[in-house]
């Protein structure tokens, strides 16, 4: 089966940022991407979950108070 390729819409209705956000982020390697021609970049799906998983940070938990 072939893995599904984002358009940079996409992504970024998917990360709520800006497509702008999204063309920076390639243009400085800050985001996975596979260029499929000089001007066409496309995401692939597998990779974005990758590679937002690897940037989480877990959520701090709040030491319990007693009372």
């Amino acid at each position: 089966m072939q893995e599904r390729l984002l358009t940079p819409k996409e992504v970024a209705q998917r990360l709520n940022v800006s497509i702008m956000s999204i063309h920076r982020w390639v243009k400085s390697n800050q985001i996975p991407y596979v260029r499929l021609s000089s001007r066409i970049v496309r995401f692939s799906e597998q990779e974005l979950n990758k590679w937002l998983k690897e940037r989480s940070i877990p959520a701090l938990r709040r030491p319990s108070v007693r009372r």
